[in-house]
């Protein structure tokens, strides 16, 4: 599961937002089960200069996309998920969850761009 999740990495901010994502294409292609995607926002944290990681999967319902964040200080990852999902995600500061009733594309396409403003403190 790690080298998909690789594969579909992206960056931006110099590196300081890193994400990826995983749909039931992905874990067919590599026979995977959902539950080997668990750490995978705390893999892409770990890389150097990233200080906001998020993993986002969409499994079986195409209009249920969940999102997995990790972050350093003195970003808040349970504030932005609680923020970013209307209230349907919350956690700890560094690691905290949302869930959007979005396709994965959608949800990307919304999630991204907010936390690019929040690492150039919009």
């Amino acid at each position: 599961m790690q080298a998909a999740v690789i594969d579909h990495a992206r960056t931006s901010c110099e590196g300081r937002l890193i994400w990826s994502w995983a749909n039931s294409e992905t874990l067919a292609s590599i026979g995977a089960p959902p539950e080997l995607d668990d750490n995978s926002s705390g893999m892409l944290r770990d890389i150097a200069g990233v200080e906001i990681a998020a993993f986002f999967k969409c499994y079986g319902d195409l209009n249920v996309t969940r999102m997995s964040m990790r972050s350093n200080e003195p970003y808040n990852a349970a504030e932005l998920c609680r923020r970013l999902s209307n209230g349907n995600g919350g956690g700890h500061a560094r690691a905290a969850g949302a869930t959007f009733t979005m396709s994965l594309d959608k949800t990307m396409a919304y999630v991204v761009p907010e936390l690019e403003k929040v690492l150039r403190g919009e």
